[in-house]
């Protein structure tokens, strides 16, 4: 069973458009194991985690947006061997520990984290295996993810590339994405990684520019980090920046979306905006009490703001509190008494 686990773990990560159903499927059976920093002195090295408990794991930043994708491990022998490779140690007066879990328990636990953007898979000098929210979130239900190449469409009509901006089109590779077709890559932020082909959004653009196509598909993180290299460029960054968040909920990048919406949340002016969009990522992912609460502030201080009344009125509904969906509704309807949407809620 491990040889065929291992040569599953291998296939997966030399080749980001291999089948991963049946590496799914064991992944589901196999218990898993998470790095737990907690206070120096517990007398084991291996600890069982409890539903009703609190605890801190150790977890990486994304250097891009700042996600946070969490290492899970499928043996203690890998958690050891990580922790070696990567010299991993805990702050003072802590130390590191197992925590392990029983099979499919870990999923929907990762999901709860703030900025959770995915986990990677058994990693050792190595990233390991990237799995993603969407993905994630199919196991936190027992099932299998589908299979790859994951397609998106934007979620504007057009994007307008900023002046001097470089696009390069060209055939994709079916080994690397599983399909035919244009691809579009943005030679400003280098190559896009094997993996990131597993993702992929459509672009329309010029058949005259591109031997008729007039399609091209850009792998969804590529194009993500090209906004993000737009808005810090300065080169119209205003008109970057809605398209960037929008973007990236477009495409289930929902930790790197919280991210950016915290970073974005601490400049002046920006706050309002980003609280808007950051209640919409709460209800994406189902942290419906964050996002009733974050609405009650956004409400407070931005009574104008529409998005607030309805996203904590939708919260409050998948939540079964009818009473409160409603109260959010009539508020909402003191400002917009003409709002259809809101009085759905009544």
């Amino acid at each position: 069973m491990d040889e065929t686990w291992d040569h599953l773990f291998r296939k997966a990560r030399l080749e980001p458009a291999a089948p991963r159903e049946n590496l799914y499927r064991r992944l589901l059976s196999r218990a898993t194991y998470l790095v737990h920093v907690a206070p120096a002195g517990l007398l084991a090295r291996e600890k069982r985690w409890k539903a009703d408990e609190e605890f801190f794991i150790w977890a990486d930043q994304d250097p891009d947006f700042g996600g946070v994708w969490v290492p899970v491990f499928t043996s203690p022998e890998k958690v050891a061997r990580y922790i070696q490779a990567r010299e991993v140690a805990a702050p003072a007066g802590q130390d590191l520990y197992w925590m392990s879990h029983e099979p499919g328990g870990v999923w929907g636990m990762l999901e709860t984290i703030d900025c959770f953007a995915g986990i990677r898979l058994d990693p050792g000098l190595d990233g390991g295996l990237a799995i993603s929210w969407p993905e994630v979130n199919v196991l936190s239900e027992g099932r299998v993810p589908c299979e790859a190449p994951f397609r998106y469409e934007l979620p504007m009509n057009q994007l307008r590339l900023p002046g001097g901006a470089r696009v390069a089109f060209a055939p994709m590779d079916p080994e690397l994405t599983g399909s035919e077709g244009l691809q579009a890559v943005f030679p400003d932020v280098g190559r896009p990684e094997p993996e990131d082909l597993r993702s992929l959004v459509a672009l329309n653009i010029d058949p005259e520019v591109a031997d008729g196509e007039d399609t091209a598909w850009a792998p969804c993180r590529h194009l993500a980090l090209a906004l993000k290299r737009w808005v810090e460029s300065g080169r119209g960054a205003s008109a970057y920046v809605e398209a960037l968040v929008k973007c990236l909920i477009a495409f289930e990048m929902y930790g790197e979306a919280e991210a950016v919406c915290n970073w974005l949340g601490e400049q002046e002016g920006n706050e309002a905006f980003a609280w808007v969009f950051l209640s919409a990522i709460y209800g994406r992912t189902g942290r419906l009490d964050s996002c009733a609460k974050l609405c009650e502030k956004g409400i407070r201080r931005y009574s104008r703001e529409r998005a607030f009344y309805l996203n904590q009125a939708r919260a409050y509904s998948q939540l079964d509190d009818r009473t409160a969906a409603r109260n959010s509704a009539r508020r909402g309807l003191v400002q917009f008494p003409d709002d259809a949407v809101l009085r759905r809620f009544l």
